[in-house]
């Protein structure tokens, strides 16, 4: 009779055991199904949030620029469009926007002087490389139009001390920066002028004022957010103080 319970028992935790095992491995090849089924949803969720955080980097990058080009024209009078050329000539030679935008500023200021000034620095600087500021006119050039002159007469001119001289004496602490790309010569930038229109990289003066625009307007929210804040300060700081010196003293005490 023991023998028999104990064989019956013993057949029981057996057949229990099996059971469990066979829960077990069921369960880990759910397991391994679902992640199986996971994982490719996890990675494109991961892949499009990567697209999108790109997309909209790009997106503020595009709004920025427009906002420096349109602001740059109007202190240049170079078109937009011509600027975005000139950008991606730069961006190309590792001459940044800012770079860029400073040497041509003061270029322009340059070629104003030599213009009044016969006898000016900047004056001495255009009749040595023989770039003329003026038409036959007697009108002041576009300073682009003066840019691709001197890029040809930098692109001939051997590199060192005094090329830079030169360079920073035309374009100001910038002509250092501008030298590799105005060594493209004057034909190299027209060629990079309508490989950046091919490319679709040539932004109008349109869409760059509203670039400026919408910069703009985001300034004035954030203002406008700050001064909100600035109003609920004034209004809790009289009360939060007066608080904080109960506080203070009741330590004292």
């Amino acid at each position: 009779m023991a023998d028999q319970r104990t064989q019956v028992v013993i057949t029981a935790k057996d057949e229990t055991s099996t059971g469990v095992n066979g829960a077990i491995a069921n369960i880990g090849r759910i397991g391994g199904a679902y992640t199986g089924l996971i994982s490719p949803i996890t990675g494109a969720v991961a892949a499009i949030g990567a697209a999108t955080a790109k997309l909209a980097a790009d997106f503020k990058g595009a709004i920025d620029t427009g906002d420096q080009l349109n602001k740059l024209s109007q202190k240049t009078g170079i078109a937009v469009e011509k600027l975005s050329e000139l950008a991606y000539a730069g961006d190309l030679a590792d001459v940044n926007l800012e770079s860029l935008a400073t040497g041509v500023k003061k270029l322009s200021v340059n070629m104003a002087e030599a213009a009044t000034n016969t006898n000016s620095k900047a004056a001495e600087a255009f009749k040595a490389l023989g770039v003329a500021v003026k038409d036959s006119n007697g009108n002041l050039r576009s300073s682009d139009a003066v840019m691709a002159d001197l890029a040809d007469r930098f692109a001939s001119m051997k590199d060192g001390a005094g090329k830079t001289a030169l360079a920073v004496a035309l374009f100001g602490k910038a002509g250092a920066d501008l030298i590799p790309l105005l060594n493209q010569g004057g034909q190299g930038l027209a060629d990079m002028a309508d490989e950046a229109k091919k490319l679709g990289l040539v932004m109008t003066g349109e869409t760059a004022k509203a670039a400026e625009e919408f910069n703009d307007n985001m300034r004035k929210l954030s203002l406008s957010s700050s001064a909100l804040g600035r109003s609920i300060a004034a209004d809790l700081l009289p009360e939060m103080a007066r608080f904080l010196g109960l506080v203070v003293e009741a330590k004292k005490e």
